[in-house]
């Protein structure tokens, strides 16, 4: 029997209403005395199964009645990229964790479990001895409203008569393709005084943690902490870390840690993001002809508008690979487009997709559904004139492994005819509660956040001499050592910054918004415009609803910076302060090289530039500055070259020169094939890896656009992330042309 309520009330339906009202209540009795205890009772099959998977973790947790948990074998996973765990991967760093790392008795560690209905307060409880415990606030994972979560959004789904899209991504993708549900939950150590966002597979299915990226941000009153979750490993065998190829037959959970500095409320938000991200890109389609022959043996063709499809091609290719077992052939470009369209050619880039019977064809429409909507206001065109007819191009499947796009964010597949219902909840990790209130008492030694950022001429005072922060060093860029917040200030006043603030336009010049005195006042914002215009064919006929924004997006006065864990600063110039740099190092140049976000770096270097004169070099004695962002966007379906051009094929920086490029960006979208956060930050590692030797500076832009990939991305793209990671890169370059020369 069922331990809900309303479902009892609801069984009872055609009983007497006395009778089903005691039932529930009953029930309730009995949910009420098993929240007191802890919810501990005599657990499920699958209630057994959490508790085994967050032990491998050291803090258990035990989970309420999972009568109804539903498990499935997993899809034909059984081949795994494995990474060097030595080594920095596309995925991310992976840890490795061990009883005695995670727990130590002799340092009397204590572990608070912080999850429940209502946002807790955290404090420190003095305990007889070293151990695991739940505060009395705390409870559990909840296994059953995991897993409701996810059969409600399948509802909704088939309610909406949309359950072919329903298995395509996110949340539904894990659950019917791989049998994975996850649940998340903040994890607080009393004895360092540090914080985590805890992840695990809640369902008998093992997973390869590597196999999932998973991004995660902390919003507090103060400071935001984002990035990607940590895969922790620990072998079922041994129970000790192994350098050794991870496996399914791996326990695994994933963490991101936060060092929260702040009190106040929290609030954590996670969505999936990539399925085998390690999984590399074939050089090319075995076949591809313009032979229709290729297909007649495959009679059911299925077809969908695509969006954004710069190499249609390649992209049917994948698309076909990625449905592998079940995908025959593919062909492009489709046999309709939408009417009005400004480049008709490119919005019927598209493709067909050849199956052998419907069986197989795994509920995909035969006809674009997108299409099929504008056709039914004449909005689409079919069969058109011959004469205007593309060549057809026809081709077979790759047979090698793929990778996917998880999130509800932009994709040339997945946008226009298989958008998430709920761009909010359909890639979403489940929390039974996601906010928390952190006192005083369990934050780490406060420092002092208007420091982050020190301004130039900052002199040592007496007794404020331990006060003044060091400068950040080029090195601080690394991903091994590029830790750090948002931190948020104070909108200035108009006494602090006279000049009004004006929201720039993000690919071209706009009038330079700061302050000659202040240069804090560079630093303000308007969260809340940043992707309210689309440039793009095709834009028009997104679903709002697809795309998530956060909270974040609706802060109109935002001012903050970015902080580094070390402590260190970034300095900030004047105009005259950032002239006399100039003047003294005779810097000269600028050119900023790349393509699109290259010219949100330049929009913002001429805004910052607008009373700035440059070196004119003439006796050839200056020092030439160059920026770059190497198009690593538009580089994604080819890492070989990129990472053989780093090594083999760059020069090196001559004596006369700087040359700062900017990494890649935190994605959240797959708009180009595999253009995904995974390989920006593979491709950043390699940069750092081969260029540094070579004079290069890397700017760290991946970490600093984690928190606002969601939010203040251009055209709501998942890409072209501006705002405040756009400002502080300029801070950066600044920083690292002027500080200590």
């Amino acid at each position: 029997m069922t331990h809900d309520p309303l479902f009892n009330i609801a069984l009872c339906f055609r009983s007497t209403v006395l009778l089903c009202t005691l039932l529930a209540i009953l029930n309730i009795v009995w949910s009420s005395s098993k929240s007191a205890l802890g919810g501990v009772v005599d657990q499920s099959k699958a209630n057994k199964i959490l508790e085994t998977k967050i032990a491998s973790s050291l803090t258990p947790i035990i989970a309420s009645p999972n009568t109804q948990a539903a498990t499935r074998d997993d899809d034909n996973d059984k081949h795994h990229q494995h990474e060097d765990p030595s080594s920095s991967t596309a995925g991310g760093s992976i840890r490795k964790s061990s009883q005695k790392e995670r727990h130590d008795d002799d340092q009397g560690d204590v572990n608070e479990e912080i999850d429940s209905n209502e946002t807790v307060s955290v404090t420190i409880t003095d305990v007889p001895a070293a151990g695991v415990i739940l505060s009395d606030a705390s409870s559990p994972i909840n296994a059953d409203d995991a897993i409701n979560f996810i059969l409600a959004r399948k509802q909704i789904y088939d309610d909406q008569k949309r359950l072919f899209t329903w298995w395509m991504r996110g949340i539904g993708y894990l659950y019917e393709q791989h049998g994975v549900v996850l649940a998340g939950k903040y994890i607080y150590v009393t004895g360092s005084k540090t914080h985590s966002v805890h992840i695990h597979n809640i369902q008998e299915n093992k997973v390869n943690c590597s196999d999932i990226v998973i991004w995660v941000r902390v919003n507090g009153p103060k400071e935001i902490f984002a990035g990607q979750a940590q895969a922790i490993h620990t072998p079922v065998n041994t129970g000790m870390p192994s350098n050794d190829h991870y496996s399914n037959d791996d326990e695994c959970h994933w963490e991101f840690d936060f060092d929260a500095r702040s009190s106040g409320s929290y609030n954590i938000d996670a969505k999936l993001m990539e399925w085998k991200p390690h999984v590399p890109r074939p050089q090319q389609c075995p076949v591809v002809t313009t032979n229709a022959t290729i297909v007649e043996p495959y009679p059911v063709r299925k077809s969908f508008l695509g969006f954004k499809m710069y190499k249609p091609e390649e992209m049917c290719c994948e698309i076909c690979s990625r449905l592998a077992g079940h995908c025959k052939a593919w062909a492009t470009p489709i046999p309709a487009f939408p009417m009005g369209a400004k480049q008709r050619q490119k919005a019927r880039r598209g493709c067909e997709l050849y199956f052998e019977n419907e069986l197989m064809v795994l509920g995909v429409p035969p006809v674009s559904p997108m299409i099929a909507k504008l056709n039914e206001t004449g909005q689409a065109q079919f069969d058109i004139p011959v004469k205007r007819h593309s060549k057809k191009l026809y081709g077979l499947p790759h047979h090698n492994d793929t990778s996917h796009f998880l999130g509800c964010g932009w994709s040339y597949w997945f946008t226009l005819d298989y958008p998430c219902i709920s761009g909010a909840l359909d890639d979403n990790i489940f929390f039974s509660n996601n906010s928390m209130n952190l006192t005083d008492a369990v934050l780490s030694v406060e420092i002092d956040g208007t420091k982050a950022v020190a301004l130039i001429g900052q002199e040592s005072d007496g007794d404020n001499t331990s006060l003044i922060e060091p400068w950040c060093s080029i090195e601080s860029e690394s991903f091994e050592k590029h830790s750090g917040r948002w931190v948020r200030e104070p909108w200035p006043t108009e006494e602090e910054c006279p000049r009004p603030f004006e929201t720039p336009h993000p690919f071209k010049t706009a009038k330079a918004y700061g302050n000659d005195s202040n240069p804090n006042c560079f630093r303000r914002d308007n969260l809340s415009v940043h992707d309210q215009r689309c440039y793009l064919g095709g834009c028009e006929l997104i679903q709002p609803e697809s795309l998530w924004t956060s909270p974040l997006h609706g802060e109109e006065q935002w001012a903050g910076h970015w902080k580094h864990d070390s402590g260190c600063a970034y300095s900030q110039y004047t105009n005259i302060e950032l002239q006399q740099c100039i003047d003294r190092r005779k810097l000269y140049g600028f050119q900023v090289e790349g393509q699109s976000i290259a010219a949100m770096v330049n929009g913002a270097l001429t805004q910052r530039f607008e009373n700035i004169t440059l070196y004119n070099n003439t006796l050839g004695d200056g020092t030439k500055v160059t920026l770059s962002s190497f198009s690593l966007l538009h580089r994604c379906n080819d890492p070989q070259e990129v990472k053989d051009w780093f090594e083999n094929r760059a020069l090196n920086v001559t004596e006369n020169e700087e040359f700062l490029w900017v990494s890649g960006f935190f994605l959240s979208s797959e708009r180009e094939m595999l253009t995904t956060s995974s390989r920006m930050r593979q491709y950043s590692i390699w940069g750092d890896q081969y260029l540094t030797p070579k004079g290069y500076k890397m700017i760290n832009a991946y970490d600093m656009t984690a928190a606002m990939t969601y939010d203040t991305a251009v055209q709501h793209d998942g890409m072209h992330i501006q705002g405040p990671p756009l400002a502080m890169i300029l801070t950066k370059i600044f920083h690292y042309l002027c500080a200590g020369q």
